[in-house]
């Protein structure tokens, strides 16, 4: 389960799902296999009314009304939750306070009252007449200039070119290598890929990225105390292998100030096998659960854009002691 809030896409999985529905809207499938790709996908079904499943059929909900599309048995589950008071007992369960709970209230109250009337200009979705175009080839590698090793804080300036000056100073290098690629559904561009951090300031080449040491996130994994009941927190690291797509490509790449400097010989099969979960501690996400690239060049606005974190909780990036970027697959240039 993700952070959660009074708002309805406060939730970090509730925020997932309506990101997803926007993706999964463009197949060209119908309206009941829409919901359950998405259903499938994030695991809900099973118990409309617990905590983990109740904001996730709400944001399914709220994405069908807002999208002007009619699906009965899924408005009908979400009104349920709200007008039996599910949705708030799920939020008692989470110990939200009664000032939040009165709050959160008044949300399930405008949803209510929104969803009684078709919505007045529903978002209209384009179909995807055919598979994505690859924008990356298997074996790219690409470089970017970055800052405490991650590219462009987009997040922290929503894109507007204006403000990156005093928000992005970059001071080295980054680096990609694309590991696999394949089309997901049949349609949509996805990448299996690994992140480097070369050493120097320097613009590195395609031999140094080669040598330079896989990227490493730390961040903070919440747990509960058994002991004390205490919520806290404790580092985890990943290495940055990821499942990928890319959200706007122009943009990305002209943004990001990529450059491809060179491709290797890379065997996918072996690069898969490398990523799988547990290996290497590797965050490898599986088609189900995507990361955007967007979001993993821009980690740097996490680390040092979010002033209200305590520092013992930022993300931050660092280089891996024990594996370079060729170590993890039958990579050769």
């Amino acid at each position: 389960m993700g952070a959660w809030d009074t708002g309805l896409y406060d939730n970090d999985d509730a925020a997932d799902l309506r990101d997803a529905f926007k993706e999964v809207a463009k197949l060209p499938i119908d309206t009941d296999e829409l919901i359950e790709r998405l259903a499938t996908r994030f695991g809900i079904g099973k118990n409309p009314f617990d905590e983990d499943e109740v904001d996730l059929w709400l944001a399914l909900a709220e994405q069908l009304h807002r999208h002007g599309i009619d699906h009965a048995p899924t408005m009908a589950q979400a009104r349920t939750i709200i007008s039996d008071g599910h949705d708030l007992e799920a939020k008692r369960v989470l110990e939200m306070s009664e000032a939040d709970l009165r709050r959160r209230a008044k949300v399930l109250d405008k949803l209510l009252a929104t969803w009684s009337a078709p919505h007045p200009k529903p978002k209209r979705v384009k179909k995807i007449p055919g598979p994505e175009k690859f924008l990356f080839e298997v074996g790219d590698v690409w470089a970017y200039p970055s800052m405490d090793g991650a590219a462009h804080p987009f997040s922290a300036y929503n894109f507007d070119p204006k403000a990156e000056p005093s928000l992005f100073q970059p001071d080295g290098w980054g680096a990609m290598v694309v590991l696999d690629r394949w089309h997901q559904d049949g349609f949509y561009a996805r990448y299996l890929i690994a992140l480097a951090m070369p050493e120097g300031t320097e613009r590195p080449t395609l031999e140094t990225v080669l040598r330079a040491p896989l990227q490493v996130m730390e961040e903070p994994e919440f747990y509960i105390d058994e002991q004390t009941d205490e919520l806290l927190h404790r580092p985890r690291h990943n290495m940055m292998i990821f499942t990928a797509h890319i959200r706007t490509p122009s943009r990305v790449i002209k943004g990001w100030r990529a450059e491809r400097i060179g491709t290797v010989s890379v065997d996918p099969d072996a690069a898969r096998a490398i990523a799988a979960p547990g290996v290497l501690a590797a965050s490898f996400l599986a088609p189900g659960g995507l990361a955007s690239m967007e979001h993993l060049l821009s980690l740097s606005s996490f680390a040092n854009h979010n002033d209200f974190e305590p520092e013992d909780q930022r993300v931050r990036m660092f280089r891996s002691p024990d594996y370079a970027l060729s170590d993890i697959a039958a990579i050769a240039a």
